[in-house]
């Protein structure tokens, strides 16, 4: 948990941040419920929505407030492969104090770090179960059809 000296100082620095380019250097900060393994900004050339430092500073101000569930839409696109494993890192820590509920079309990251897993086709849910149900013998023949490569 953050202290109130801390969360006031976060908040100021997210005030600041709002129309700034930014990344995180990656290191731990003691009193950030040591997940996020971020600490205070530099400035850099490129946008910070395309670094993995950049997708970092969005999960940090997600936790910022403190949530019981945290929802990531496709957090790891436009990651290289090494960015998407410091990323599937971070989520790996995460679920082990928050409900994350990750969207993402990349079959072998839903494989790799989730437990459960929700498969829906044109807005409609077709499969729910064990990551290892889901994959391995799905019940419903979209679900068999889909990551098999039939179709999609």
């Amino acid at each position: 948990m953050l202290r109130m000296k801390e969360k006031g100082m976060l908040r100021k620095e997210m005030r600041r941040l709002k129309s700034t380019r930014c990344v995180f250097r990656p290191v731990s900060v003691e009193g950030f419920t040591g997940t996020a393994g971020l600490t205070w900004i530099d400035r850099v050339e490129q946008p910070w929505f395309v670094t993995t430092a950049g997708k970092r500073l969005c999960i940090a101000r997600a936790l910022a407030v403190e949530p019981d569930i945290l929802l990531m839409d496709e957090s790891t696109s436009a990651l290289d492969p090494i960015s998407t494993a410091k990323i599937e890192d971070l989520i790996a820590e995460l679920k082990q104090r928050y409900t994350v509920i990750m969207v993402t079309h990349n079959m072998q990251q839903a494989v790799r770090i989730s437990d459960r897993t929700a498969f829906f086709l044109l807005g409609e849910l077709v499969e729910y179960g064990t990551t290892d149900q889901i994959f391995t013998m799905p019940s419903q023949k979209k679900t068999e059809d889909y990551i098999s490569g039939r179709f999609g």
